[in-house]
Protein backbone atom coordinates (compact mmCIF):
# COMPACT_ATOMS: atom_id res chain seq x y z
CA UNK A 1 0.00 0.00 0.00
CA UNK A 2 1.08 3.36 -1.38
CA UNK A 3 0.75 6.62 1.09
CA UNK A 4 -1.51 8.94 -0.62
CA UNK A 5 0.67 12.44 0.53
CA UNK A 6 -1.41 13.86 -2.02
CA UNK A 7 -4.07 13.14 0.44
CA UNK A 8 -2.65 14.32 3.51
CA UNK A 9 -1.91 17.74 1.67
CA UNK A 10 -4.89 18.31 0.58
CA UNK A 11 -6.35 17.54 4.12
CA UNK A 12 -4.33 20.32 5.70
CA UNK A 13 -4.43 22.82 2.75
CA UNK A 14 -8.29 22.51 3.21
CA UNK A 15 -8.11 23.58 6.88
CA UNK A 16 -5.60 26.31 6.74
CA UNK A 17 -7.19 27.99 3.68
CA UNK A 18 -11.26 26.75 4.66
CA UNK A 19 -10.52 28.05 8.26
CA UNK A 20 -8.25 31.83 6.39
CA UNK A 21 -11.06 32.08 4.33
CA UNK A 22 -14.46 31.38 6.21
CA UNK A 23 -13.11 33.33 8.83
CA UNK A 24 -12.44 36.47 6.71
CA UNK A 25 -15.78 35.85 5.46
CA UNK A 26 -17.81 35.64 8.17
CA UNK A 27 -16.01 37.88 10.96
CA UNK A 28 -17.38 41.23 10.94
CA UNK A 29 -15.24 43.94 9.85
CA UNK A 30 -12.69 41.41 8.96
CA UNK A 31 -12.29 41.83 5.53
CA UNK A 32 -12.89 45.81 5.61
CA UNK A 33 -9.82 45.16 8.79
CA UNK A 34 -7.62 43.47 5.71
CA UNK A 35 -8.39 46.36 3.14
CA UNK A 36 -7.05 48.96 5.75
CA UNK A 37 -3.80 46.44 6.25
CA UNK A 38 -3.06 46.52 2.51
CA UNK A 39 -2.52 50.27 2.67
CA UNK A 40 1.43 49.55 3.11
CA UNK A 41 1.78 47.79 0.28
CA UNK A 42 -1.04 49.22 -2.10
CA UNK A 43 -1.14 53.33 -2.18
CA UNK A 44 -4.49 53.51 -4.31
CA UNK A 45 -7.17 53.76 -2.19
CA UNK A 46 -9.31 52.71 -4.26
CA UNK A 47 -8.12 48.99 -5.02
CA UNK A 48 -7.51 47.77 -1.25
CA UNK A 49 -11.16 47.10 -0.71
CA UNK A 50 -11.24 44.73 -4.26
CA UNK A 51 -8.08 43.33 -3.44
CA UNK A 52 -9.20 42.57 0.27
CA UNK A 53 -12.34 40.82 -1.42
CA UNK A 54 -10.56 39.08 -4.22
CA UNK A 55 -8.08 37.56 -1.86
CA UNK A 56 -11.36 36.08 0.68
CA UNK A 57 -12.78 35.11 -2.34
CA UNK A 58 -9.51 33.48 -4.22
CA UNK A 59 -9.14 31.63 -0.59
CA UNK A 60 -12.81 30.01 -0.69
CA UNK A 61 -12.33 29.44 -4.42
CA UNK A 62 -9.50 27.25 -3.66
CA UNK A 63 -10.77 25.38 -1.10
CA UNK A 64 -13.92 24.27 -3.20
CA UNK A 65 -11.20 23.41 -5.48
CA UNK A 66 -9.73 21.03 -3.07
CA UNK A 67 -12.88 19.17 -1.80
CA UNK A 68 -14.13 17.64 -4.73
CA UNK A 69 -12.89 14.77 -6.17
CA UNK A 70 -12.47 15.82 -9.50
CA UNK A 71 -10.63 19.11 -9.18
CA UNK A 72 -8.09 19.15 -5.67
CA UNK A 73 -5.22 18.47 -8.08
CA UNK A 74 -5.80 21.99 -9.48
CA UNK A 75 -6.62 23.04 -6.00
CA UNK A 76 -3.28 21.75 -4.86
CA UNK A 77 -1.15 23.83 -7.64
CA UNK A 78 -3.43 27.14 -7.25
CA UNK A 79 -2.69 26.52 -3.37
CA UNK A 80 0.39 26.77 -4.15
CA UNK A 81 0.50 29.56 -6.08
CA UNK A 82 -1.66 31.40 -3.87
CA UNK A 83 0.92 31.19 -1.48
CA UNK A 84 3.50 32.00 -3.63
CA UNK A 85 1.55 35.64 -3.99
CA UNK A 86 0.96 35.80 -0.02
CA UNK A 87 4.74 35.50 0.96
CA UNK A 88 5.87 37.86 -1.74
CA UNK A 89 3.52 40.43 0.03
CA UNK A 90 4.85 38.86 3.27
CA UNK A 91 8.40 39.03 1.98
CA UNK A 92 8.10 42.90 0.95
CA UNK A 93 6.74 43.90 4.84
CA UNK A 94 9.58 42.53 6.39
CA UNK A 95 12.14 43.18 3.83
CA UNK A 96 10.88 47.50 4.53
CA UNK A 97 10.19 47.41 7.94
CA UNK A 98 6.29 48.09 7.67
CA UNK A 99 4.05 47.36 10.41
CA UNK A 100 1.49 45.23 8.84
CA UNK A 101 -0.96 43.02 11.41
CA UNK A 102 -1.64 39.37 10.43
CA UNK A 103 -5.34 39.29 9.07
CA UNK A 104 -4.71 35.63 8.12
CA UNK A 105 -7.43 33.81 10.30
CA UNK A 106 -10.10 36.51 10.02
CA UNK A 107 -8.85 38.76 12.65
CA UNK A 108 -5.78 41.44 13.18
CA UNK A 109 -3.21 39.23 15.01
CA UNK A 110 0.58 39.95 15.51
CA UNK A 111 2.20 42.15 13.04
CA UNK A 112 3.63 39.98 9.81
CA UNK A 113 7.28 38.81 10.39
CA UNK A 114 9.37 35.81 9.20
CA UNK A 115 7.77 33.20 11.22
CA UNK A 116 4.48 34.52 8.70
CA UNK A 117 6.61 34.46 5.50
CA UNK A 118 8.05 30.67 6.63
CA UNK A 119 4.13 29.56 7.19
CA UNK A 120 3.41 30.57 3.89
CA UNK A 121 6.34 29.24 2.22
CA UNK A 122 5.69 25.59 3.97
CA UNK A 123 2.47 26.12 2.92
CA UNK A 124 3.59 26.44 -0.87
CA UNK A 125 5.63 23.47 -0.67
CA UNK A 126 2.91 21.72 0.31
CA UNK A 127 0.46 22.59 -2.16
CA UNK A 128 3.62 21.60 -4.74
CA UNK A 129 4.31 18.18 -2.80
CA UNK A 130 0.53 17.45 -3.00
CA UNK A 131 0.36 18.31 -6.23
CA UNK A 132 3.30 16.31 -7.33
CA UNK A 133 2.00 13.07 -5.96
CA UNK A 134 -1.12 13.06 -7.14
CA UNK A 135 -2.48 9.73 -6.63
CA UNK A 136 -6.49 9.77 -7.02
CA UNK A 137 -6.43 7.19 -3.87
CA UNK A 138 -9.62 5.70 -3.25
CA UNK A 139 -12.47 7.02 -1.13
CA UNK A 140 -11.77 5.49 1.84
CA UNK A 141 -7.90 6.47 1.49
CA UNK A 142 -8.90 9.87 0.85
CA UNK A 143 -11.42 10.43 3.72
CA UNK A 144 -8.56 8.83 6.43
CA UNK A 145 -5.93 10.18 5.29
CA UNK A 146 -7.32 14.20 4.49
CA UNK A 147 -8.16 13.19 8.08
CA UNK A 148 -4.41 13.21 9.37
CA UNK A 149 -3.73 16.23 6.99
CA UNK A 150 -6.37 18.09 8.28
CA UNK A 151 -5.18 17.56 11.90
CA UNK A 152 -1.76 18.56 10.49
CA UNK A 153 -3.26 21.83 9.94
CA UNK A 154 -4.71 22.98 13.19
CA UNK A 155 -1.45 23.62 14.27
CA UNK A 156 -0.64 25.54 11.40
CA UNK A 157 -4.02 27.61 12.01
CA UNK A 158 -2.94 28.28 15.65
CA UNK A 159 0.58 28.90 15.23
CA UNK A 160 0.44 32.73 16.65
CA UNK A 161 -1.63 31.47 19.45
CA UNK A 162 1.19 28.57 19.30
CA UNK A 163 3.63 31.55 19.37
CA UNK A 164 2.74 33.45 22.06
CA UNK A 165 2.08 30.24 24.67
CA UNK A 166 5.44 28.99 23.82
CA UNK A 167 7.53 32.16 23.60
CA UNK A 168 9.20 33.58 27.43
CA UNK A 169 7.52 36.30 28.55
CA UNK A 170 8.60 39.06 30.86
CA UNK A 171 7.70 39.07 34.26
CA UNK A 172 6.75 42.30 35.85
CA UNK A 173 7.23 42.90 39.45
CA UNK A 174 4.35 45.00 41.23
CA UNK A 175 6.47 47.93 43.76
Amino acid sequence: MTFPVDVVCRGLLCVVIGVSGCTKLFTKGSIRSLSHEFSELIPWVGLRMPLAIGLVTSELFVLVLLLGDMTYAAGLLLSAALMAVLSAGVLVIVVHHRSVRCACFGSLGRQLGPEHLARNLILMGIGILGFASFSGASLVRTIGYGLVGAALGVPVVLMDELIDVLSPTTVRHNR
